[in-house]
């Protein structure tokens, strides 16, 4: 008689060699399927203890985003049974929209309590949706400066994109001009302040500039306001980006004179849900998906990174998918997330292409 080894040894240690999970350890995490085994295989909350950081990767239509939204809600689900102080924040940042869609409808069927609790952001809704004026936007610890970068680049990339500036990159010079004039806008205490006055003020000529100048806080933006010779051919230039960027997107010059901005606090709150869909550009663009999710992937992360440390309060979750379209922030975010996330109670689930590299 002929024996084969490796299936008895393989078959001796499915019968006796693994140790069955108990009870607990059945319940432990949202269920993703079964082994060969016939048993339970779970994805690992985060604690404490662990982060339960994780990548879903595979080809288009190999259900990730179905296993993404399914696991999503089974762990608002659970969340919801803890006490109130202790529910997991959730962030899902999904540029192409089919994920946190699902998600939606997945928490109206089976935690529908939760849906208060949920917050369903798209920069390219006809209305509401996304309230953007950054004048409005709760600095923290982040610098003005890096939010006056943020939205020049918006400008840049948006304005670059379509018309005859198409694939025409922005000169330094207008790097500059856009990167001041917004700063001046953002670090502006009236209450009306928003980023329509730099397009006034380009437009305007040389008083309009001074009296961007004479409103805001920012010494570093007046003082290159002031003292540096803007002329009119630039000037021009660079209000004719501005325009064409808020003509791109309807909602655009809606959203950045707001009469409120985004609260990453109040977003970030045990419990609170937000769901951030990127899709419904204008027709063949995909600059502004991109702008927008890595904007709101800095927005939070540079937030929850405020956080003492070690941090003993709810932990916050980040679902990011196509990270293909948020390489730029993510490789910026992502290893400071995997080093000293578990510190600050942070953990992200990462889905993408097969091949992707950051």
């Amino acid at each position: 008689m002929t024996v084969d080894a490796t299936r008895a040894a393989v078959l001796w240690r499915r019968l006796f060699g693994a140790k069955r999970p108990g009870p607990a350890d059945e319940r432990e995490g949202a269920f993703l399927g079964t082994s060969d085994r016939g048993r339970g295989v779970r994805w690992p909350p985060p604690d404490a203890e662990r982060a339960s950081h994780g990548d879903i990767l595979a080809g288009s239509g190999a259900g990730k985003t179905i296993l993404a939204q399914a696991t999503t809600v089974e762990e608002i689900a659970a969340s919801r049974r803890a006490a109130t102080s202790e529910r997991m924040t959730v962030f899902q940042i999904d540029p192409k929209g089919d994920l946190s869609k699902g998600t939606l409808d997945g928490i109206a069927a089976e935690c529908p309590e939760a849906l208060s609790s949920t917050s369903y952001l798209n920069p390219f809704a006809s209305t509401g949706g996304f309230p953007f004026n950054l004048c409005k936007l709760e600095l923290g610890e982040t610098p003005p400066e890096v939010w006056a970068l943020l939205i020049a680049g918006l400008v840049g990339t948006m304005s670059t994109s379509v018309g005859d500036q198409k694939h025409l990159s922005m000169g330094s010079r207008q790097a500059e001009v856009f990167q001041n004039a917004h700063l001046a806008a953002i670090d502006c205490p009236h209450p009306r302040a928003n980023f329509l006055w730099v397009i006034e003020a380009l437009s305007t000529g040389e008083e309009g500039i001074k009296r961007l100048a004479k409103v805001t806080k920012s010494e570093r933006a007046r003082a290159f306001l002031t003292s540096n010779d803007i002329g009119d051919e630039l000037r021009a230039s660079c209000a004719s980006r501005c325009r064409m960027t808020f003509a791109l997107t309807d909602g655009l010059a809606r959203m950045t004179s707001a009469p409120t901005c985004i609260s990453p606090s109040e977003l970030a709150r045990p419990g609170s849900i937000t769901l951030f869909d990127g899709s419904g550009a204008p027709a063949g663009m995909v600059l502004p998906t991109v702008f927008y999710s890595n904007f709101f992937l800095r927005l939070i992360t540079n937030h929850l990174f405020e956080r003492t440390t070690p941090w003993r309060g709810h932990h916050a979750r980040l679902w990011i998918d196509e990270a293909q379209i948020v390489a730029q922030a993510l490789s910026e975010v992502l290893e400071r997330i995997l080093t000293t996330g578990r510190s600050f109670g942070i953990s992200s689930i990462v889905a993408s292409v097969n091949g992707f590299d950051m």
